[in-house]
């Protein structure tokens, strides 16, 4: 059992820039909460580092990771750097303590299974960042198959997520596959527990930009069928976030920014007297439940992530995400792009983990 205020754990965050620093004010709360007595920062802009030493409850800080690695005696660190560079890293830092990696895992398979491996020699407790498994929306989502799924079966599934590509044109971390599919492919396997066996994708790319841009696949699982699209064709003010299940017996609809899911069993029994208004009445009266989620200061993602993985260190538990659900959401997204070179489906085997 975990005695905050008691744990004596000493923290790292390797990358401050965009997303790291949000890791650095999240790990400060927890400090202040009693969750890690030491917070130490490195990023290779000394600029930016020394600025997050100044703002939040930091301890020290470097511009080397190796320097900080060796001179740090650090129960775990967080990496929050350009996925191109993620192997290298992550290879190292396993060798001094536990590791949580922002997704996808690595940029390539060979280097991820390369992770798996070092990681199960080592025992150590390595998270991958996929924060959706902690939005409170697939949380909920999990709560509900978990009760039906005895009686009722998914058919068929349906994810899509819009928005601006990344800022300045950056290509360290690759295409919109990486970026954004890779959230919903990770968000089936934990809803599901199932693993695909065969994927069709077709893509889009601007000639501006070495990797897709745009990405439309079609995943088979033993039961039910899976189409997952990501794009960056939008304007910069488009977002959306949305995932359509349809189960034997119902139609679920998510929408992750609003927070909202509405959950359709079908028509209630009506009686039709074959009048176009008797008609009209009977394909409105749906049993239709719809809930809107509260987002509070103890739900936001990133901050249950973040706790997770440190209560992991504490209680040597396998994260919720480990080193292996990792590689199989960046296995899943490395099929569909090479479907997509190919112009054919891809077997995706599994006989490696």
């Amino acid at each position: 059992m975990i005695v905050v205020g008691d744990l004596g754990l000493s923290i790292g965050v390797i990358g401050v820039g965009r997303w790291g620093q949000n890791h650095v004010r999240v790990l400060n709360r927890l400090k202040n909460e009693g969750f890690c007595d030491k917070l130490v920062l490195c990023d290779i802009n000394e600029e930016r580092v020394k600025r997050l030493y100044k703002k939040y409850d930091v301890d020290k800080y470097y511009t080397n990771t190796d320097e900080m690695l060796s001179r740090e005696n650090l129960d775990g660190v967080f990496i929050a750097i350009p996925t191109i560079y993620h192997y290298n890293v992550v290879i190292k830092a396993l060798d001094y303590c536990n590791v949580f990696v922002e997704k996808p895992i690595s940029a390539k398979l060979d280097e991820a299974l390369k992770i798996v491996k070092k990681t199960e020699k080592l025992d150590r407790v390595v998270a991958v960042g996929h924060i959706e498994r902690f939005n409170p929306i697939v949380s909920e989502l999990k709560k509900y198959f978990e009760k039906i799924l005895d009686s009722d079966k998914i058919i068929y599934i349906f994810g899509q997520r819009i928005g601006p590509g990344p800022f300045g044109g950056r290509v360290d971390n690759l295409g919109v596959a990486h970026d954004l599919m890779i959230h919903d492919v990770d968000i089936i396997k934990y809803l599901t527990n199932s693993l695909p066996n065969t994927v069709q994708a077709f893509t889009f790319k601007n000639k501006s930009f070495p990797y897709e841009v745009d990405i439309n696949s079609f995943y088979v699982y033993e039961s039910f069928t899976v189409n997952l699209r990501a794009s960056w064709r939008c304007d910069s003010n488009l977002k959306k976030r949305y995932l359509f299940i349809q189960t034997y017996k119902s139609v679920i609809e998510v929408d992750y920014i609003l927070q909202t899911i509405v959950i359709e069993r079908g028509l209630y029994k009506h009686v039709s007297t074959g009048s176009y208004i008797d008609i009209l009445s009977a394909y409105s009266s749906k049993d239709r439940v719809e809930r809107r989620l509260l987002s509070g200061f103890q739900s936001e993602p990133l901050y249950l992530e973040d706790k997770h993985f440190l209560e992991c260190i504490i209680n040597n538990r396998k994260p919720i995400v480990d080193a292996v659900e990792g590689y199989i959401a960046l296995k899943c997204i490395v099929k569909a792009l090479e479907s997509s070179l190919k112009n054919k489906p891809i077997t995706i085997e599994w006989n490696e983990i």
